[in-house]
């Protein structure tokens, strides 16, 4: 399954996951741009986490439009 325009910047955050049939992970119900939303909600510590379930969540939560809110906010 892949999300084109995820983030919108160009094929750099478009993703690809591999999905069973009939699972259950949000990434392949929601798609990465939902998932972008998400996850850019969520604290710094949170995103890292999600980090570690799957290649394909490092992927979306690596991505810098969720980081870089959060770095400013570990800085000032």
């Amino acid at each position: 399954m892949a999300d084109d325009g995820a983030a919108g910047s160009g094929g750099d955050d478009d993703f690809e996951v591999a999905v069973e049939e009939g699972s259950q992970d949000p990434l392949a119900v929601f798609g990465s741009g939902i998932m972008l939303v998400i996850l850019s909600r969520l604290d710094a510590r949170s995103v890292a986490l999600a980090r570690l379930v799957s290649r394909g969540w490092l992927a979306v939560a690596s991505v810098d439009e969720i980081w870089a809110p959060k770095v400013l906010i570990l800085i000032f």
